[in-house]
């Protein structure tokens, strides 16, 4: 049984309350930012998580044809508060979005892709480290979505949930994979580089600037030596304050720009 399979046969039917309120007014096409439900839903999160899951299941399980707007923003608004909850059972569902065809992706994750894709990966984050490693090397997946999970070591080594010496491990295995890769995950995992100050992979890096693999108009040499003087402190410092290093759990501030009134 797979991991999913084994997530959807955890998933308890749930009585109709909290989540069937979020559902109705999910359904207004142009619906307010519901304040007082979202917090009920959050306040009761043992017997909301397994209605949520449901959410997040019939969304990935139906065609691509029938996503509405209605039912996009259900959903995304269900993995956005699974997120705070650090559901692990959710982190399958963020997988698969991962895996959805380049085509098809605007349609069924809108502007949710690579903005939030590190912090659903990382908030929900099960273990599977070798699920992470397969999604940024998988060269047929959206190279912004692989770049996306990229982002997602650093939002786990920002919260001490990676030793360092295992984000340097999967980034310098990283280099070897992406080298022939052509897309820009391989400028954004420099830019990562220098993100966590990773002065031990300089050679690396220097042979990406003088091969001519990277994207210069996102990330040069220079700026990256100039990152590299600052102490590991200071960089690791910058990280704890910096919001796209950080988990889902301000929901209005996240979320409140799919509804009329936070617009």
């Amino acid at each position: 049984m797979s991991n999913l399979e084994k997530t959807k046969e955890s998933i308890k039917p749930v009585p109709v309350g909290l989540v069937q309120k979020l559902r109705d007014h999910m359904a207004d096409p142009e619906p307010e930012y519901p304040h007082d439900l979202i917090n009920k839903i959050v306040e009761q999160r043992e017997q909301t998580t397994d209605g949520l899951l449901a959410i997040a299941d019939e969304y990935l399980q139906g065609s691509m044809r029938d996503v509405t707007i209605e039912k996009w923003r259900l959903s995304m608004v269900a993995l956005f508060i699974l997120s705070k909850f650090r559901e692990k059972r959710a982190f399958e569902y963020m997988v698969r979005l991962c895996k959805i065809p380049p085509y098809a992706l605007e349609h069924v994750l809108g502007d949710v892709s690579t903005g939030h894709m590190p912090e659903f990966l990382a908030s929900t984050f099960d273990g599977n480290w070798d699920v992470l490693y397969s999604l940024v090397t998988n060269q047929d997946l959206n190279e912004y979505l692989r770049a996306a999970v990229i982002n997602a070591y650093v939002v786990l080594y920002t919260h001490d949930l990676m030793f360092r010496e295992q984000i340097l491990a999967i980034f310098s295995n990283l280099f070897k994979e992406l080298y022939d890769d052509r897309s820009y995950v391989l400028t954004k995992l420099v830019r990562k580089c220098d993100t966590i100050h990773a002065t031990e992979l300089s050679e690396q890096i220097e042979k990406c600037f003088d091969d001519g693999v990277i994207e210069f108009f996102f990330v040069n040499r220079e700026s990256v030596k100039k990152s590299f003087f600052r102490s590991r402190a200071e960089a690791f410092a910058k990280m704890k304050v910096y919001p796209e290093y950080d988990f889902i759990d301000d929901l209005e501030k996240v979320m409140g720009w799919m509804f009329r009134d936070n617009n």
